[in-house]
């Protein structure tokens, strides 16, 4: 171990760095309770202190936000965006690094109705799926998927 940094974060994971040295983390329990709860952290690797990327004043459309376990942070490539995925709530979405803003989201809500032990499939019925990892894709990985062009961001 080369370092270690504490203070009021609790079940935190999925961390990654940011390209000025500093990490994200998904903070399960250690967020304001008024929002939510759950948290994604900034951590200055260099002074040890925290601070909160997700939720801000600009994150009000996807509040409250909370996920007691689970979830998961992915850097984009230039570090200015973060793929969140907010297990407990089914949900995806893109935030701004610097601001909180979110840009989309997506709820993971099916029609599970074909799948009723009952067999009744004539009412549409809602099945949340739990949100485990959403990824950023390099047009290198794109082109190896066969996947011709990837919107710009």
């Amino acid at each position: 171990m080369k370092m270690l940094v504490s203070g009021r974060t609790a079940a935190q994971h999925s961390a990654h760095f940011l390209p000025d040295g500093s990490v994200v983390a998904f903070d399960n329990l250690g967020g304001a309770r008024e929002t939510g709860g759950t948290r994604i952290a900034r951590i200055n690797m260099a002074t040890g202190k925290t601070d909160t990327i997700f939720p801000t004043a600009a994150s009000k459309p996807l509040l409250p936000f909370f996920s007691a376990d689970g979830g998961h942070v992915t850097v984009s490539p230039d570090g200015k965006r973060l793929m969140v995925s907010s297990k407990d709530e089914s949900r995806d979405f893109e935030i701004e690094v610097a601001t909180g803003k979110p840009l989309w989201s997506r709820t993971h809500v099916m029609d599970v109705a074909p799948f009723r032990p009952d067999g009744d499939r004539s009412k549409p019925l809602a099945g949340f799926f739990k949100a485990y990892g959403t990824y950023y894709v390099t047009p290198r990985q794109a082109a190896a998927l066969g996947l011709n062009s990837l919107p710009d961001r």
